[in-house]
C-alpha cells in the first residue's frame, strides 16, 4: 500500500497540460546499468551520458526539455548544502532538493511513500513538469531518479523511469 499526501496547488492543476512537446505513447522499455544500479527507460528515449554512478537520458521530441537522470545521491551533502541539519529524514531529503530547485521557484506539488521507504514526487518548475524518487541505500546514501518535461504528458515516460530502478547487489 502507497501512502499519498497531497497538496496539490491551484497552479499544479490549472498547469496541468501546459506547452511543449505533447509526449507520443510508450513503446517498448530497454535497461541501461551503472556500476550499482539498473534503470528501464523508453526505447525511444537516448542515452546521453552513462558513468559509474549515474546515467543521463533525453527524448528525440526535445532534448533539451525531456530529460531524465538516474544517479547516486549523498543525502547529507545534499542537505547540508542547502543550509539544512543533518541527520534529516528522507523526506527533508526531498524538501530539501525541491526547495533549491530554481533558486526556490519550483513548487512541490506531491510526496508519495512506497513501502520500501523511497519517495516518489510530482511538482511543477519554470520550464515544465518533474517527477523525482528518492530511493535510499543507507543511512546516509541513496539513488536518485528526475525527469523534466514542458507538460504532464509525459507522465507515462516519466513511471518507467520511477518505477524501473533496480538496485544490484
Amino acid at each position: 500500500m502507497r501512502l499519498i499526501l497531497t497538496g496539490m496547488v491551484l497552479a499544479v492543476i490549472a498547469a496541468a497540460c501546459g506547452s511543449g512537446a505533447t509526449a507520443p505513447l510508450v513503446g517498448p522499455v530497454d535497461v541501461e546499468c551503472a556500476d550499482e544500479f539498473c534503470a528501464a527507460y523508453p526505447a525511444d528515449w537516448s542515452v546521453v551520458d552513462a558513468g559509474a554512478s549515474f546515467l543521463s537520458f533525453s527524448h528525440p521530441e526535445a532534448p533539451e526539455d525531456v530529460v531524465a537522470t538516474v544517479g547516486k545521491v549523498n543525502m547529507e551533502s545534499l542537505v547540508e548544502a542547502n543550509g539544512g541539519r543533518w541527520p534529516a529524514s528522507p523526506q527533508q531529503v526531498v524538501e530539501t532538493f525541491w526547495s533549491a530547485i530554481d533558486g526556490g521557484d519550483a513548487e512541490l506539488g506531491r510526496l508519495e511513500f512506497r513501502e520500501d521507504g523511497s519517495i516518489e514526487s510530482f511538482g511543477v518548475f519554470r520550464a515544465g513538469r518533474m517527477w523525482t524518487l528518492l530511493l535510499p541505500t543507507d543511512a546516509v546514501r541513496a539513488v536518485g531518479v528526475e525527469v523534466r518535461a514542458p507538460n504532464s504528458s509525459w507522465e507515462d515516460h516519466a513511471r518507467v523511469f520511477l518505477e524501473g530502478v533496480q538496485i544490484l547487489p
